[in-house]
């Protein structure tokens, strides 16, 4: 496996305003069923701080901050924070993912106008968009990420 090459900083980001650090609440996490193949699931429930982790030209591209789970819960591995940024806008995503990071289980986001650098230092509403964690419900429609 290659090795990305990151950044010391987010381009996406007005000057001044990146953040190393924002704080990820979770909660409303809940085991489906008894019998679920995960059964530990409210323990994904807790704030978790993601660290900046650089430039991703990866699968989902842009800005990085991750927070990594050891051992996993329930499969999740990571919480990954996104940045992309365009001409006119941005879009945060938030991606809960396996252990490499190669499978998402959980996803939000949101779109923020402005381009092609915003303000990182602001809360960011970000919007609930599927969830594939096996045994696991969510009931998060929305997460308030912010600096931490």
């Amino acid at each position: 496996m290659s090795q990305r090459k990151c950044f010391c900083s987010c381009n996406c980001c007005s000057a001044g305003t990146m953040q190393n650090n924002y704080s990820v609440p979770l909660s409303g996490f809940t085991t489906l069923f008894l019998g679920s193949p995960c059964t530990d699931c409210a323990s994904l429930n807790n704030t978790r701080i993601v660290q900046w982790s650089g430039m991703d030209k990866g699968i989902q591209g842009g800005c990085c901050w991750k927070y990594i789970f050891d051992p996993p819960i329930c499969g999740v591995g990571q919480v990954q924070l996104i940045l992309n940024c365009g001409a006119e806008s941005a879009e945060w995503q938030l991606y809960l993912t396996d252990a490499d990071g190669s499978e998402t289980l959980g996803y939000w986001n949101a779109d923020v106008p402005g381009g092609p650098t915003i303000d990182c230092s602001q809360p960011i509403t970000l919007t609930f968009g599927s969830q594939a964690m096996p045994g696991c419900n969510v009931s998060l429609p929305t997460i308030v990420v912010s600096a931490a």
